[in-house]
């Protein structure tokens, strides 16, 4: 179980792995809570590369329900979607993803 901002998470399933684009995993279910959400995990180096690499821009990746980062100096900045919904960020600081 992880804790997101206060938060417990809990990954039921990890997804697959997007053929087109490694850095997301598709049909992922979570607990956030107790409260279940499905959809898509994104992958990033940091949350600077998120933005970045436009995906705030994207409206494919509307599905996301979690981004998982490598490492970041701007934990207080928040990740959100083309369709302004925030989601939660792991930071995963022990290196790549």
């Amino acid at each position: 179980m992880l804790s997101i901002q206060g938060h417990e998470v809990n990954i039921l399933k990890a997804g697959l792995l997007d053929s087109e684009n490694p850095n997301i995993a598709r049909h992922a279910e979570i607990e956030i809570d107790g409260r279940l959400h499905v959809g898509d995990i994104i992958f990033s180096e940091t949350i600077r590369s998120f933005y970045e690499a436009a995906h705030h821009l994207s409206s494919r990746l509307n599905r996301c329900i979690l981004h998982v980062a490598a490492c970041d100096e701007f934990t207080n900045l928040r990740v959100r979607l083309q369709n302004c919904k925030p989601i939660p960020t792991v930071i995963k600081e022990n290196g790549l993803i």
